[in-house]
């Protein structure tokens, strides 16, 4: 049987999410330091700066180490300099890594995160601004600024910005070129391995969506059984995925998952969407995603083995780690009540890792006699 594609998901699961004032990240300096028209709040002026203030004021709670409050940073600067002006709405922002507190009072749970004070009075309390896909850019913020104003009948007394304008100003390093995604169905004129690069890339995205949290099996800490293993999937993969640079990845995702103990779900979503976005910022977009079973139906048919290669496969393999791994894996799903759409896709990540593990001991098997590997 095969493994590196489960792992891929456990990995991209362990891989993809939030917020962690772990050691590991803290000595990057807080964001807005310079800023003229976002100010910085602690737990001493937040109150009195805040709380007590006439004006509403929309407040950035981030974490300096998060690459995505880093890239958000300057749409949020050019949001509070726009509204310089009014009397009505000012900026701010709170430094979750020094004011953990702070945080953990308006329940912030991933970075950034907005909220907006004082609307429709003095001490209501503070609205939160949804998710929306890119909602979080220049034109995002004021748009859902103007829409909270108006639905309590009020305004900031400033005009809307030409938005395409903006854009193509790119102020604030905001209009980045748009990212071309590497897809199997345009790849024509790359190699077979590239080609096959891309589908366990697609592979594993389509998995990990469906179980960004299902190491924690109900639990709200990863510690314990389930953080072991998540490890030995981390280790498991670190060993045997394809391609230098996965494992590279991978292994620095491990060095960050060791860096603690124990994680809380939140903290494991800052950790996993922070290692998506430092090691590899564009193969696990949603918009590169195909369906789960046009994933299983290609690794399938991509990655089954012939019978003519099974005896290459070492008589040893059925007591190999990933084995262990895989059986530590089912005995933790078998320990919780999960939803039969986790469970369904448990199996399923079983099944194809199984199958690309089978094709990847014969691979290895080859190379280690000398044989050319034309199937890796």
């Amino acid at each position: 049987m095969v493994a590196p594609v489960l792992p891929l998901l456990l990995l991209l699961l362990v891989s993809c999410l939030l917020p962690c004032e772990a050691g590991f990240w803290a000595n990057s300096p807080p964001l807005f330091q310079n800023s003229q028209n976002v100010r910085s709040f602690t737990k001493d002026n937040f109150t009195a700066g805040v709380l007590m203030s006439d004006v509403v004021w929309v407040v950035d709670f981030y974490a300096p180490w998060c690459p995505h409050c880093k890239h958000f940073a300057p749409h949020f600067e050019d949001v509070a300099d726009h509204y310089s002006d009014s009397t009505t709405v000012k900026y701010g922002a709170v430094d979750c890594t020094t004011e953990d507190k702070l945080c953990a009072e308006y329940e912030v749970m991933g970075y950034p995160q907005l909220r907006l004070f004082n609307l429709p009075a003095k001490g209501s309390k503070p609205l939160s601004m949804p998710f929306r896909h890119n909602g979080k850019k220049f034109d995002g913020v004021v748009t859902w600024v103007e829409e909270v104003f108006a639905e309590h009948n009020q305004t900031t007394g400033v005009d809307l910005p030409d938005f395409d304008l903006y854009k193509v100003n790119g102020h604030g390093g905001t209009a980045p070129p748009k990212k071309q995604h590497l897809r199997p169905d345009i790849a024509t004129k790359q190699s077979s391995r590239d080609r096959r690069a891309a589908h366990l890339r697609d592979a594993g995205l389509a998995l990990a969506l469906s179980l960004e949290t299902g190491m924690f099996l109900g639990s709200s800490v990863l510690a314990g059984t389930k953080y072991a293993t998540a490890e030995r999937w981390l280790q498991l993969l670190i060993a045997r995925f394809p391609l230098a640079q996965n494992r590279q990845a991978l292994a620095t995702l491990l060095n960050r998952v060791q860096s603690q103990r124990s994680w809380a779900l939140a903290e494991w979503k800052d950790l996993i969407t922070t290692w998506k976005l430092d090691d590899c910022p564009t193969c696990y977009s949603p918009n590169n995603a195909t369906s789960d079973l046009a994933v299983v139906a290609y690794l399938e048919q991509e990655y089954s083995v012939p019978e003519s290669e099974t005896k290459h496969m070492p008589t040893h393999g059925k007591e190999s780690g990933v084995d262990q791994a895989s059986m530590l894996y089912v005995h933790s799903i078998g320990q919780v009540e999960v939803g039969s759409v986790v469970l369904m896709s448990a199996f399923v990540m079983l099944a194809v890792y199984a199958r690309y593990y089978t094709r990847g001991l014969a691979a290895m098997h080859r190379i280690n006699h000398g044989e050319s590997d034309k199937h890796m």
